[in-house]
Order: C-alpha cells, then sequence, then structure tokens
C-alpha cells in the first residue's frame, strides 16, 4: 500500500508539472527557459503507458455568450493518450499527449480532431547539456473574450535549449524557440502567424540547490498579412532565479522589462507602442506532503491583442493556483481557481475572468479509471458590462490503460 501510495504520488507530481509548463500553457515562446529548468528536475523511472479515453461534457454555455445568446451543448471526446519516459545511457526522451476525435451534439461545430502531443529529448554531456522539445495541438475555439467566432487552428512549436555548463560555478544558457499558428478556415487566414525568438541566459550557481542569472532575449512575431494585425519585435531583459530542492519543490521566477515596438501598419505609434512595460512570471510546485502537491502561476506580459476590432497592445495578468490530494491510492482530488485581468491599451475590451475548476479520479481497476470534473467561467469587461458572459461545465470520462 505504501508503495502504491508513493508511485501513485510521483505520477500525480509528474502531471501537474507537465501540465503547467507544456507547450503554450503558461509562458507561450518564451517559456523556453522554464521549460528547461523543469524538463531537467525531474526524477522519474522510465515509464510507458498507453490508455484510451472517453470523455462527455455539457456545457450551458458552450460559445459563452451574453445571457440572452447561452447556448446548452454536448460533446464527446476519443481519444488514444501516451506516456513515455525512458533513459538510456546519456539520453533521456519522452513524449506525452493524445490523438483523437471529437463529435458534437446540440452544436453547429462539426466533428473534428483532437491532437495534443509533446515529446522531448535531452543529450548529457561533460560541457553542457542540449534540449529539445516541442508540440502540436489542434484548437477549435473563440478567438477571444469580445470575438467570440470559434476559429480552427494548428498551433506548432518548436524549442531549443543548450546549457553550458561545464564550470563548477557558472554557466550559461541559449535558447531559441520557434511556434507557427495555421488557421485552416480562409475567413481567418489573416490571422496565421510565426513566432520567433532567441535568449542568452548567464547564471551563477550559488548552491547545488540555486542558480541565479540575466537573461536578454529577442523575439518577432510576422502575420501572414497586416489587415488585422502588425509584425511585433520585442527585446526583454529579466533577472531569474531557478530553486530546486528536489521533488519537494521546483521553482523558476524571472522578472524584467519588455520593449514592443510595431513595424509598420496601423499599430505603429499607437498606445504601447515603442513602449517598456515590466513583465514578471513565476512556476512553482510544492510537494507539501506525500499525498498532497501545490501549483502555483504568475505572469504579467504585454502580448499582441486579439480583441473585436482591436491592433496593438495588451497587457496580460493571469494568476493560478491549483491543489491535487490524494486522498487513498484510489481517489484523488484536483481543484484550482484562476484569475485572467487583460488592459486593453487601444479599445475598450478590458476584462477580467475568473475560472474554477475540480476534478475527481476514480481507480475502478487496475487499469480502469473513472473521472468527473465541473468548471466555472465567468468574464467581466470593463466598460462593456452588456457582454459580460458566464459558463457552466461538466464532465463525465472513462480511461483504459493497456
Amino acid at each position: 500500500m505504501k508503495n502504491a501510495m508513493i508511485s501513485f504520488s510521483k505520477r500525480v507530481l509528474t502531471a501537474g508539472i507537465l501540465g503547467l509548463f507544456s507547450a503554450g500553457s503558461l509562458f507561450a515562446a518564451s517559456s523556453t527557459l522554464n521549460d528547461y529548468f523543469y524538463e531537467t528536475g525531474k526524477i522519474l523511472p522510465n515509464t510507458l503507458k498507453i490508455s484510451i479515453s472517453e470523455t462527455v461534457t455539457f456545457n450551458d454555455n458552450y460559445n459563452e455568450g451574453t445571457p440572452a445568446d447561452a447556448h446548452s451543448a454536448w460533446e464527446f471526446s476519443t481519444d488514444v493518450n501516451i506516456d513515455l519516459y525512458r533513459t538510456l545511457s546519456n539520453v533521456t526522451y519522452g513524449l506525452q499527449g493524445s490523438v483523437g476525435w471529437n463529435h458534437y451534439h446540440n452544436s453547429p461545430r462539426e466533428a473534428e480532431p483532437d491532437i495534443d502531443l509533446s515529446p522531448y529529448v535531452e543529450f548529457a554531456q561533460d560541457k553542457g547539456n542540449l534540449m529539445l522539445s516541442g508540440g502540436v495541438t489542434y484548437q477549435d475555439e473563440t478567438l477571444s473574450n469580445s470575438d467570440r467566432r470559434f476559429a480552427k487552428y494548428y498551433d506548432a512549436v518548436i524549442r531549443a535549449a543548450y546549457d553550458l555548463n561545464s564550470h563548477e560555478r557558472y554557466g550559461a544558457i541559449i535558447s531559441g524557440d520557434y511556434n507557427y499558428q495555421y488557421y485552416t478556415d480562409s475567413e481567418f487566414d489573416n490571422k496565421d502567424n510565426a513566432k520567433y525568438g532567441i535568449s542568452l541566459a548567464p547564471y551563477y550557481i550559488v548552491s547545488p540547490k540555486t542558480k541565479v542569472g540575466i537573461r536578454f532575449g529577442y523575439q518577432r512575431t510576422d502575420y501572414r498579412s497586416n489587415r488585422e494585425h502588425d509584425d511585433l519585435e520585442e527585446l526583454y531583459m529579466n533577472l531569474f532565479v531557478n530553486y530546486r530542492v528536489s521533488l519537494k519543490m521546483n521553482m523558476t521566477a524571472e522578472a524584467g522589462a519588455t520593449r514592443s515596438s510595431y513595424v509598420g501598419g496601423p499599430s505603429s505609434g499607437t498606445t504601447g507602442d515603442d513602449d517598456i512595460s515590466p513583465n514578471y512570471r513565476m512556476g512553482l510546485t510544492y510537494n507539501m506532503l506525500s499525498n498532497l502537491i501545490f501549483t502555483l502561476m504568475l505572469s504579467h506580459n504585454p502580448e499582441d491583442s486579439f480583441e473585436l476590432n482591436s491592433r496593438g497592445l495588451t497587457i496580460n495578468n493571469e494568476s493560478r493556483l491549483g491543489v491535487t490530494w490524494i486522498l487513498n491510492p484510489k481517489l484523488r482530488l484536483s481543484q484550482s481557481v484562476a484569475a485572467i485581468l487583460k488592459d486593453e491599451k487601444n479599445s475598450t475590451w478590458d476584462s477580467t475572468q475568473y475560472e474554477y475548476d475540480v476534478r475527481l479520479d476514480y481507480a475502478l481497476r487496475e487499469r480502469l479509471n473513472l473521472y468527473t470534473g465541473y468548471t466555472y467561467t465567468t468574464t467581466h469587461f470593463k466598460y462593456e458590462d452588456d457582454s459580460n458572459f458566464k459558463s457552466n461545465e461538466i464532465t463525465l470520462g472513462v480511461n483504459w490503460t493497456f
């Protein structure tokens, strides 16, 4: 029983870390440095699990419209899931994610693929470590809080980080990333974009558990056309700290400033263009007890706005707190709360969104897992009260591991 609890705890912690820092989940393309610290900090046994799952979801406001426009719908998802982690000599590799199919009832949305895959490879060498990671997802979601049209797109990301750590007291991490978003419907062709960036992060090893450093970076966003958005260049400088205490605690935090500049087009000269804005981001996983795990995410970043009829900059603030409680080897309860604040610089679509998620997993058999969940979302606009909306979502599912 004790060994089963320890094994279950490690799986939960692993899922929490990967969910927290997977592609696009927290820091978008600028997360390469954070991904490197968390991926190399994991201590996991070799794993190979393949499973199939069926999930049924009911949402009382599937397009999250105003109360007068609220419309309920059902979603059915069938997925094949993979969880692979292997260490061979000086090479570590992994693959997590799922591939499946979604279909809907009482909804105008068509059946579509469900893709979410994240590969990872690390090469350990005498003079440094090389990490290659990435992911590909297929999304079908509303464009923004104010633009409620559903848009289908592929989101692919490639990340690389090389850690020059041959000296016992200091080192440097060179990282680069490329992120491409392709919208499948011709209606949204103008939103196709590619983001790419590079950064240099020299650091000093304070102790075996702590690294501190400074990061200099450049990132550019190129759109397929400038009819709706303009190309964006960003320069940033951040101080960072990585604090790692085995599986008990792992934290990466950084703060600094970003200069955002639009390259031509109507966004050039708008509010926020050529401004220097503060940024910060932090991710923390804390295994308080063998059966109690906390995760915390905080971020404050300038971003390109996707709100309705809006060009230029927005400041995005996001805070998330999650807790996973393993009641016993068969039962696991996960909860999270989040607040997302958007400060639009060139429109009246400033908003505050609150989310609450709860999920209960029950291992009915050794290979059979049942789960149920509930999500509540409410969004308030600072200047457009008539567009406020909320939604309730209930999920039931079953998972079979081979």
